[in-house]
């Protein structure tokens, strides 16, 4: 038996098929390969929508002004040292498509900056994401001449107006709103 491959156009040799029974003049399937899927659907799973490793300003190991941050498989930020100046350690900007316009946030165990879509600023750990909001920017302060020693961090963004207990930040699913047929 000889199979065509429609990728290359050419004769595949070696592969082996057995069949029983008369096959004369029958379209023999087989697996063409997987088909594309139109729209997918990725969801995020668990409350917390703060993924520290996705953030440069809490890279395991960085230091900034005397103080290290650790991050470990909980997903928490555990901070050692004496600041020399007041030092700050930035998530990057947060916005679509983690946070839903119209949904309202709360941050949790950590200071919360929020960017207006007119280039202003202001501080707030509640937030209602509507369309005056560009992005929100999670962040720890230690000040000046202050000493740490394993300072643990657990920061959470979750929907809602009340901050719950810490769960770290899970990963997403790729789901289908289709019937898939291999």
């Amino acid at each position: 038996i000889r199979i065509f491959s429609s990728n290359t156009g050419g004769v595949l040799e070696g592969y082996e098929i057995i069949l029983e029974g008369d096959y004369t003049n029958v379209d023999i399937p087989f697996f063409e390969g997987m088909k594309s899927v139109e729209n997918p659907v990725l969801t995020t799973i668990g409350k917390n929508l703060f993924n520290i490793y996705n953030h440069e300003g809490f890279t395991n190991g960085n230091t900034i002004g005397g103080i290290t941050v650790t991050t470990n498989a909980n997903g928490e930020a555990i901070f050692n040292g004496t600041a020399q100046n007041n030092v700050y350690f930035i998530a990057d900007e947060i916005a679509e498509p983690v946070l839903e316009r119209g949904k309202t946030y709360v941050v949790s165990d950590c200071a919360c900056q929020v960017w207006l879509k007119d280039g202003t600023r202001t501080w707030a750990n509640t937030i209602t994401f509507d369309d005056t909001i560009k992005s929100i920017q999670p962040y720890i302060e230690i000040l000046a001449g202050e000493t740490v020693t394993n300072m643990v961090k657990h920061i959470q963004i979750e929907q809602g107006t009340q901050a719950t207990p810490y769960e770290p930040h899970k990963s997403n699913i790729l789901s289908v709103n289709e019937e898939v047929e291999l």
